[in-house]
């Protein structure tokens, strides 16, 4: 298998690790230059937070042709950086400003290399930087990296980075050093998402290596960056850690392409409720022996949901489960027809409720019940509800859980109240579930997903009144306990 030399060589000062390297291939074209290749490509890359990051440089030469520049390991401290006649052979250089103030509010690539002005900066897009809520770590993107390579464009491009880093705007001095970081200009990525309702999503991962590559790839909802608004999407951040699919994929050598296609695949209950079917959605595939990841977006092109998310819940009562919903501007809606789902079986329509919308072209809200009177005891029941307008489109609801009998499920949260740091415990039979906790405004101040057993949270800081909600994935159970923070 071809793939890059992967020597990492870690800093021995926290503030220079970098990791989580994905790529995203833009385009790769044959260059003027015989025998060479134009790649254009976004770089991101994880780098932990310390007031001593205030000038970052990168430095990147073809995998064979590394010079060990820093002579790591050890990384040395202090270092005297390399100018133009240490950099010949390098294929990127690029600055980054992350000096930020009130003068500066938001970093910035340099446009002149300091230790050296003879040193040419390599040609790139834009910076977006995005700090974890832990505050301990920043994820950068680069974009539209433009370089040339010695190489064919059905080349496997592998090459190894530098980080350093100084205080200093002359940079005279490299104050950590993370060296010996590989990456890979490969595989690309590329999808789209199928408006059908729910929606489903298509993806290709393609290779320029001569024989096929594995790995496996993860799906996320793309969320805005800031949560105030919605239109702060597609840069991948943080907050882009929703997981709504993943798979191994192996690609296959068809036609002269070295390719993996996934058709139709879908991701419910995302893709059929607001806001999440309204969103763009982030590939990132792993591929064995590579070191890094490639990611791609998949913009959603299709129209919004024309179901807005509407009141629903379900409850015992007198040995029946009792549903209600309420509708919001409901208009040429032809009915809800109530679907049910026992564990390991699929949903299934156990009634219809006429809308009120069906007798007029008045948009109104609306009050709906409906009473499932044959249940089984001892079992965890899910309800949704199927919304079907009166030219046939239709959409779904979220779900609702219910446990019925002695199959309740209880999590513990403690100390509560508590100084900040909480753990929450789940009973090991419920299976991998996620987190969510809002502020007394409804604003979501941290989640984390896909988590089993107990889980320690230790980002609160803030004094006040938050509300922990636990979704059990295995049933879409939803838990909420209010938090307090002395």
């Amino acid at each position: 298998m071809l793939m890059t030399g992967w020597s990492f060589h870690q800093s021995l000062k926290a503030q220079c690790v970098v990791k989580n390297v994905l790529v995203k291939v833009n385009s790769s074209s044959p260059s003027s230059i015989p025998g060479s290749c134009d790649v254009d490509f976004d770089f991101i890359f994880t780098i932990e937070n310390n007031g001593g990051n205030k000038y970052i440089y990168i430095h990147a030469w073809l995998a064979n042709e590394y010079p060990n520049y820093f002579k790591c390991p050890p990384p040395p401290s202090n270092a005297k950086p390399p100018v133009a006649a240490d950099l010949i052979l390098s294929r990127i250089n690029l600055g980054i400003k992350n000096d930020i103030h009130i003068g500066h509010p938001a970093p910035s690539l340099l446009t002149i290399y300091q230790p050296d002005p003879n040193v040419v900066i390599t040609s790139a897009g834009s910076l977006i930087r995005s700090v974890y809520p832990t505050g301990d770590s920043a994820r950068f993107t680069i974009k539209n990296v433009k370089i040339t390579v010695p190489k064919a464009c059905t080349d496997v491009i592998s090459m190894t980075a530098d980080f350093w880093a100084s205080q200093s705007n002359q940079g005279q001095n490299a104050q950590c050093v993370y060296c010996g970081l590989g990456f890979t200009i490969d595989p690309r990525v590329t999808g789209l998402l199928n408006c059908v309702i729910p929606h489903t999503f298509n993806v290709a991962i393609t290779s320029v290596a001569p024989v096929p590559i594995s790995g496996s790839y993860q799906v996320f909802l793309d969320n805005p960056s800031d949560p105030a608004d919605p239109g702060t999407v597609g840069s991948y951040g943080p907050e882009d850690n929703v997981m709504v699919y993943e798979s191994n994929y192996t690609t296959q050598i068809i036609g002269g392409s070295n390719i993996y296609n996934g058709i139709g695949i879908p991701y419910l209950p995302y893709s059929n409720q607001k806001p999440d079917a309204d969103k763009g959605l982030w590939v990132v595939v792993s591929a064995t022996g590579y070191s890094n990841k490639a990611i791609n977006r998949l913009t959603n092109g299709c129209s919004a949901l024309r179901f807005d998310k509407i009141d629903f819940d379900v409850k015992l009562m007198n040995g029946f489960v009792l549903l209600n919903w309420n509708s919001k501007e409901e208009q040429n809606m032809s009915g809800y027809f109530v679907e049910r789902k026992y564990a390991n079986e699929s949903f299934g329509e156990i009634g219809f409720v006429e809308a009120f919308s069906s007798l007029n072209t008045d948009a109104g809200n609306y009050s709906y019940q409906f009473t499932d009177r044959q249940i089984k005891a001892n079992a965890v029941i899910q309800y949704r509800l199927k919304f079907v307008e009166k030219d046939g489109a239709y959409s779904y609801s979220e779900i609702r859980s219910l446990r019925i009998g002695n199959s309740g499920l209880g999590i513990t949260v403690y100390p509560n109240p508590g100084k900040g740091i909480f753990k929450v415990a789940v009973p090991v039979n419920a299976g991998a579930y996620d987190i969510i906790i809002t502020d007394n405004n409804g604003r979501t101040v941290f989640s984390q997903y896909n988590l089993r057993n107990q889980y320690e949270i230790n980002t609160l800081h803030t004094p006040g009144v938050y509300f922990l909600k636990v979704r059990i994935r295995e049933t879409g159970e939803m838990i909420t306990e209010k938090l307090i923070v002395l």
